[in-house]
């Protein structure tokens, strides 16, 4: 017997965070298959491997609820197991479908139009969550840096994602500690090159919609450099 019983099972506030990021994560992916609406119609759509089905399932049941505000929602979605292990399994299984979307996406779209849909999908998720900012933080590369600290590619609450190599007011450099081409799911390495490139544009539309001057630039590897045109 479990010594803590599935219906006793509570979230913290580190899952609730971690679930938020999935949740806007897989927005992203959802952004992408409302451009392929049409080839949906017809019967063209995404074919999953088995070994994901029983994740998909689990995706699925968040999001018939996804009318309920996400605070709330994460608590009736707990199974019999951890809140952790429930979270990874979910995490693994919107990745994964991430990068089977995106490649199927290619088929009849352009990578830029992906590539401008994960901005948008970027500048959303930066007003809903940013709506008070202050002025100093706004101008601060630092500032900005903190405030994308709450995204879904900062890593928390499972570690950080960036080697930060510089921090001024005017440069954050950083190097990608968990991109895409370091994902232990086939799914995702598969694409890890475009996947990257729509991260770095969906953190771009972050970033602009908290100051239109940041620019983000690709470095060396898998570093970018946060910078504000003044």
């Amino acid at each position: 017997m479990r010594p803590d019983p599935w219906h006793l099972r509570k979230s913290t506030a580190e899952h609730l965070q971690w679930f938020r990021n999935l949740l806007d994560l897989q927005r992203l992916t959802s952004a992408w298959q409302s451009l392929t609406a049409s080839e949906l119609a017809s019967g063209i759509s995404t074919k999953y491997p088995a070994h994901l089905h029983e994740g998909l399932w689990l995706l699925e049941r968040v999001l018939a609820h996804g009318n309920q505000p996400w605070h709330e929602l994460l608590d009736g979605c707990l199974d019999d197991t951890a809140p952790d292990d429930f979270l990874t399994r979910l995490q693994d299984v919107i990745c994964a479908k991430q990068g089977l979307v995106l490649r199927d996406c290619l088929k009849s779209h352009t990578l830029d139009v992906l590539l401008q849909a994960a901005e948008e999908c970027g500048r959303v998720c930066a007003v809903g969550r940013w709506k008070v900012l202050s002025p100093q933080s706004r101008e601060d590369c630092r500032g900005l840096f903190a405030a994308f600290q709450d995204s879904p590619f900062s890593g928390y609450p499972r570690g950080d994602h960036f080697l930060v190599l510089r921090s001024t007011q005017d440069e954050i450099r950083v190097r990608l500690l968990r991109c895409p081409h370091q994902s232990p799911l086939v799914e995702v390495r598969e694409m890890a090159g475009q996947l990257c490139e729509s991260h770095e544009r969906w953190s771009r539309g972050y970033l602009m919609a908290l100051n239109s001057q940041a620019r983000l630039a690709r470095g060396s590897g898998c570093e970018l450099s946060l910078t504000l045109s003044r």
